[in-house]
């Protein structure tokens, strides 16, 4: 990347900054998302090495800027990773996925206490604010429904929204498009 972003590299590449790439990133998370509704393993690949490619040029701008490199945040994420699963790195011993999200949420609260701000309310603040009012609705319900444990259901297909009535809390039980969530929420994984 730092070849193509050169002086002598590809024109397109020099032109490119952080806000002119970003719907580009967006685009590459949907064709992966598509690759994995087809289940398609050669197309999910390619798909990944596009969205790692977009991870790859942000690092490369910041670089530039002096702001962070891919070194941090490769290593911001093997940070978050250890922070996160204190029963693998650490001394706790959960056994269970209900154990799991108990520290889980202990650990949300801990980090959240320090942004005060953002844990007074955070459905629907961890979407991006370039993002349509639909998207930020989905991904508010998204964070609601992996924070709180609830969601819409239709009575019919698990994990389909219906409108009309609101499942009582639950973690275990909550599905999207028919598979269990994992700790941490449905839309957002524990890392």
């Amino acid at each position: 990347m730092a070849r193509l972003r050169a002086p002598d590299g590809c024109p397109w590449d020099r032109e490119q900054d952080h806000r002119s790439l970003r719907w580009h990133a967006v685009e590459e998370v949907y064709e992966l998302m598509d690759a994995i509704e087809a289940g398609d393993d050669h197309e999910m690949a390619e798909e990944l090495g596009d969205l790692l490619l977009q991870v790859v040029f942000h690092c490369q701008l910041a670089q530039e800027r002096g702001a962070f490199d891919f070194e941090m945040t490769t290593r911001k994420i093997v940070e978050k990773l250890i922070r996160r699963h204190p029963h693998v790195f650490g001394d706790s011993k959960v056994k269970t996925v209900e154990a799991v999200w108990t520290q889980w949420d202990q650990i949300k609260k801990s980090r959240e206490a320090r942004h005060t701000a953002r844990a007074i309310l955070r459905v629907g603040w961890d979407s991006p604010t370039t993002a349509g009012a639909a998207a930020r609705g989905k991904a508010g319900q998204e964070s609601a429904q992996g924070r709180a444990g609830w969601g819409y259901h239709s009575q019919d297909e698990p994990g389909q929204p219906s409108g009309d009535k609101l499942s009582p809390p639950r973690r275990r039980g909550f599905q999207r498009q028919g598979r269990p969530c994992q700790p941490g929420g449905c839309g957002a994984g524990i890392i």
